[in-house]
């Protein structure tokens, strides 16, 4: 039985190779295959199916490619160029959600990586990949922002001022999504009538995704 590892390498000055290796019987790793991007990796490797998600950009030109790879070629299923810092995406059976430095999230179909919507009415960068729990999506930014939007259309739900900046991406379940902050809370939303609480209180800042186990 083959297991998998997908990985992201720099290499040279500003290139990166995405990277499958092949586990046989507990032995080194061999590579399976590579792909590489003309800039560097700005995000986190994202394994949906049979695709393989990743980002790269060029602060100084600007540029960016979004790309959606088969994970047993290798091969460019689509290539995206929306020119701004992209957060890894997060995916359901039609799209891929991304996060947007440039203070938006943008929808992508996932098979063909063609623009679905975008939601860009806030004010704060949105550094990490949204959440979803059913037909919703849950993000937060810097500027203490929380966001609830319409999977399907990227029409607002709920958009309400917190008292910290979110850099983390959501975690979610069929009944809530957990989030931390830059105040030290980890916060509980239900996912019917998106009550919000307090669970937890730290002294120092969150800017790591909670992880959810087993939790009803």
């Amino acid at each position: 039985m083959k297991k998998y590892i997908y990985c992201t390498f720099l290499i040279l000055q500003s290139s990166v190779a995405v990277l499958s290796q092949s586990v046989r019987n507990k032995k080194v790793p061999t590579l399976y295959w590579s792909f590489q991007m003309p800039f560097q990796n700005c995000s986190n490797v994202v394994l949906n199916m049979d695709l393989v998600f990743v980002n790269c950009y060029d602060k100084p030109s600007n540029q960016a490619f979004q790309y959606a790879i088969s994970n047993k070629t290798g091969n460019i299923i689509w290539q995206s160029n929306i020119p701004e810092q992209l957060s890894e995406p997060n995916t359901d059976e039609v799209s891929a959600y991304y996060g947007s430095k440039n203070n938006k999230v943008i929808a992508l179909n996932k098979k063909s990586g063609k623009e679905i919507w975008r939601f860009d009415k806030i004010k704060g960068p949105v550094c990490s990949a949204p959440a979803i729990s059913g037909n919703l999506l849950f993000f937060g930014t810097h500027d203490k922002e929380w966001c609830v939007v319409d999977t399907k259309n990227g029409k607002a739900i709920e958009s309400k001022t917190m008292k910290s900046g979110i850099c983390c991406s959501p975690s979610s379940n069929e009944k809530y999504v957990f989030f931390t902050d830059w105040g030290g809370k980890l916060h509980r939303q239900t996912t019917q009538n998106l009550t919000d609480s307090i669970i937890y209180q730290t002294f120092a800042s969150s800017h790591v995704a909670p992880l959810i186990i087993d939790y009803d």
